[in-house]
């Protein structure tokens, strides 16, 4: 009986070897890790980099706090092009539960997708949790940069214009300091060409390798019309309609940018010039159909009586 009860307990010890938690693992590094499908990119390689919406920082645990625990935890993680953050992999851990506080704030992130070639993409991403005074963000503000060394500057998401020229426009040049005043000033120097869309064009500034900052013009470029069309019409002629457009100054046609206000101001010109031909209930509506990433067709839709 003695011999029974030995032999049991031995064969049970490796089942409860293997259900006891190990010291500092966090389980849900293992249970949430999901995996992106599809190719994840640099951000280089990308036509616009995913916007950090949120970045919850992490919290100290009382063990970490007691023991005074400081440094930092570098997570690689992916962006991924449905929303969520994927792929996580510790570079640099600390102990006392302070990794699994860093992934859990990573977890967290809030982001909008990268893009390539106008559709969604997803990023690679590398996360520094610094357990400090100073804490960390993936963006600086413009406090945190002024006065540092500007260590580079660049400028993303362009595709008809070259970098070089967009660059010749500002005054911001690696090895000066950085002053944020001059970065906007820039920024507006860049949107007053009026080749890019001015809600998406922003200034970024980033960490820099060697402990400076790197700053980042990310771009918009406003589409091509490549084609305008028009639809119901009847007594009026395309000509009539584009020497109206040429009379108030209003660039529609193909191989002119898109532009929202342009396309609403053409709109009414042609409203009031049906209604100048007899016919004051009509309505006008616009369809814009996204041909490539950087081209479209415009459609102005005539309806009502006429």
């Amino acid at each position: 009986m003695r011999t029974f009860h030995v032999l049991s307990f031995v064969l049970l010890l490796p089942a409860l070897l293997f259900s006891l938690p190990v010291r500092g693992q966090n389980p849900d590094v293992q249970l949430q890790n999901e995996t992106c499908e599809g190719p994840v990119y640099p951000s280089s390689e990308l036509s616009r980099r995913a916007a950090i919406l949120s970045k919850p920082e992490p919290t100290f645990t009382e063990e970490a706090r007691a023991r005074n625990v400081r440094g930092r935890v570098v997570v690689e993680a992916v962006l991924c092009q449905t929303g969520r953050i994927t792929d996580l992999k510790v570079i640099e851990g600390l102990p006392f539960g302070m990794t699994g506080k860093a992934l859990d704030a990573a977890r967290r992130i809030k982001f909008i997708p990268a893009e390539k070639d106008g559709r969604p993409a997803s990023q690679e991403l590398r996360i520094e949790y610094n357990f400090n005074d100073y804490g960390d963000s993936l963006q600086l503000s413009p406090e945190q940069a002024d006065g540092r060394l500007i260590e580079s500057v660049e400028v993303m998401g362009n595709r008809r214009l070259e970098a070089e020229k967009i660059l010749d426009w500002i005054q911001t040049r690696p090895g000066d300091i950085y002053k944020s005043e001059q970065v906007e000033r820039d920024l507006e120097a860049i949107l007053s060409h009026g080749y890019f869309d001015k809600a998406a064009t922003r200034a970024l500034t980033e960490e820099g390798a060697r402990g400076g900052v790197s700053v980042v013009f990310e771009i918009k470029e406003l589409p091509i019309i490549s084609e305008v069309r028009f639809e119901g019409l009847r007594d009026i002629a395309k000509s009539e309609i584009y020497e109206a457009f040429e009379k108030e100054k209003i660039d529609v046609r193909g191989g002119a940018r898109y532009e929202p206000s342009k396309v609403e101001n053409a709109r009414q010109v042609i409203k009031q010039l049906v209604a100048s031909h007899g016919s004051g209930n009509v309505r006008v509506d616009i369809r814009v159909e996204q041909t490539t990433a950087s081209t479209l067709v415009l459609t102005f839709i005539v309806s009502g009586e006429q």
